[in-house]
């Protein structure tokens, strides 16, 4: 898929969750989407690989936040910790940051 759209779509996603999260169980058409969407981020080409990360980080941390229902903080954790290991600094630190709250949240 072409790196802007799923970036966009990212977006749309974290809106979704912004919007519906509460009401969002684990097994809903649109969290699926959502959780697609950062699936293909994650996977991204190297050449947009640390946007695309960045998004999916981004998009992990909206699903804790807002879809409490549909995610655990061990699930989102699980999701996040590889993307410590990333080469991109900016990917790093927003895993960093996530990781941080959800150790706070506990």
């Amino acid at each position: 898929p072409h790196p802007t759209l799923m970036v966009s779509l990212s977006r749309l996603g974290g809106a979704v969750l912004a919007l519906r999260g509460p009401e969002l169980e684990r097994d809903s058409l649109e969290l699926r989407a959502v959780l697609s969407v950062a699936e293909e981020l994650r996977h991204a080409d190297a050449d947009v690989a640390v946007e695309s990360n960045v998004e999916a980080v981004e998009l992990s941390h909206r699903q804790l936040a807002f879809a409490t229902r549909a995610a655990t903080p061990a699930q989102v954790a699980a999701e996040i910790a590889p993307r410590l290991s990333h080469p991109g600094a900016v990917v790093r630190r927003g895993a960093l940051a996530c990781l941080r709250n959800i150790a706070t949240q506990d």
